[in-house]
C-alpha cells in the first residue's frame, strides 16, 4: 500500500475550517470573502455620482428662490412699519418718553405770568397737558418773542365751540412750564376784546367740561 503524501494526510485529518483546510481550485472561503467585503471601500458608480450632480443642480435655484421671497418679505414688513410710523405723526402720536407728570400736575401757580400778544398760528397736537390728547394750542407772537400756548383737548374746545384765529390779539394769563425743551405757558385765563374765557382754577385743574 502507498503511503498518503504528507499534505493529502493533512487534508484528509484537519477539521474542516482550519488552516489546513484548502479549498479547491478557482474557489474561496466563505470567510475570506466577507472579510474583503467588509475592508474594501464601496465602489461609486458614474451613474450615481451624475444623480448628486442634478439633485445639486435642482436645489439650487430653490434655494436662491427661498432667500429672494424672505428678502421680499422683510422689505414689505419694513416699508409698512415705516408708513405707519408716517400716518401716527400726521396724526399728531408722539413717540417721545411720557413726562413723570401730565395734566393739572403741570400747572404751577408760582410760574404764573400775564403776556400779550397776537397768534401767529394754531395747532393740534397731542400733549402732556391734554394728558395724552390731542389738544388746541396757539402761537402768540409778544413783544419777548413767540410763545406756545395750551389751551385744552380738542374734543373740550370743540364741544365748547371754542375757536382762536391767526391775527387774533390775545391777553393769556397761565403758568410758565418748560415742556420738551420749550418755554411754554399753560393757559389759565384769556381775554379776548370784552371776552374772558376761564380754562383753569387756581390749581390748574381743567374747568372746561364737555
Amino acid at each position: 500500500m502507498t503511503a498518503a503524501s504528507p499534505r493529502l494526510w493533512l487534508a484528509t485529518q484537519a477539521e474542516p475550517g482550519s488552516f489546513c483546510d484548502y479549498p479547491e481550485e478557482g474557489t474561496m472561503r466563505p470567510d475570506m470573502t466577507s472579510q474583503r467585503s467588509q475592508s474594501d471601500p464601496p465602489a461609486v458608480s458614474g451613474g450615481s455620482r451624475g444623480h448628486a450632480q442634478e439633485w445639486a443642480e435642482k436645489v439650487e435655484p430653490i434655494g436662491k428662490e427661498m432667500v429672494m421671497k424672505l428678502s421680499s418679505v422683510l422689505l414689505a414688513g419694513l416699508g409698512a412699519a415705516a408708513l405707519t410710523a408716517v400716518v401716527l405723526l400726521i396724526l399728531g402720536v408722539s413717540f417721545r418718553r411720557p413726562l413723570p407728570t401730565q395734566g393739572a400736575g403741570l400747572y404751577n401757580r408760582a410760574t404764573e405770568t400775564t403776556v400779550t400778544g397776537v397768534v401767529s398760528e394754531v395747532r393740534d397736537f397731542s400733549c402732556p397737558v391734554s394728558d395724552g390728547e390731542m389738544g388746541d394750542h396757539l402761537m402768540l407772537k409778544t413783544a419777548d418773542g413767540e410763545v406756545l400756548v395750551h389751551l385744552a383737548p380738542g374734543r373740550v374746545m370743540r364741544s365748547q365751540n371754542l375757536r382762536f384765529a391767526p391775527g387774533e390779539q390775545l391777553t393769556v394769563m397761565g403758568s410758565r412750564v418748560r415742556l420738551l425743551g420749550h418755554n411754554d405757558l399753560i393757559a389759565r385765563e384769556i381775554v379776548r376784546g370784552t371776552d374772558t374765557y376761564v380754562f383753569r382754577d387756581q390749581a390748574g385743574k381743567l374747568m372746561l367740561v364737555q
